[in-house]
């Protein structure tokens, strides 16, 4: 399989998904284990309004 992106995976891989696409091209999805990036403080607010419906 190619490894299309010429980037380094910075992080620790903990799974590797093989999917089979409808025109029959294989595809691997990496599951991660990453750091969270700390941004610095801006003193701004953000509002999120969610709905769920069941």
């Amino acid at each position: 399989m190619k490894y299309k992106n010429k980037k380094s995976i910075p992080s620790i891989i903990k799974y590797v998904t093989i999917r089979k696409s409808s025109t029959s091209k294989y595809y691997a999805v990496l599951t991660v284990d990453e750091e969270p990036e700390q941004l610095p403080k801006t003193n701004k607010s953000v509002g999120i309004d969610m709905v769920f419906l069941i």
